[in-house]
């Protein structure tokens, strides 16, 4: 609930931030997104992992 309301601040927030930002994953590959996107993107791979670590979690508990 936290992360999704964190996603809807940004959403609500996305017309002041509309800059385009630099974001270089490798020397070869470079992006230009707007910060608002970016922050989207983070947000979405953090909760995927929260969402993978929390599965682990649950499977590893559950082998005995």
């Amino acid at each position: 609930g936290l992360i999704f309301s964190f996603d809807l601040i940004i959403l609500f927030f996305t017309p002041k931030n509309m800059a385009p930002t630099k974001v270089q994953l490798f020397p070869s590959m470079e992006y230009n997104l707007p910060l608002a996107g970016l922050l989207l993107l983070v947000a979405a791979l953090g909760e995927v992992a929260t969402w993978l670590l929390a599965a682990l979690t649950w499977i590893l508990n559950n082998l005995n």
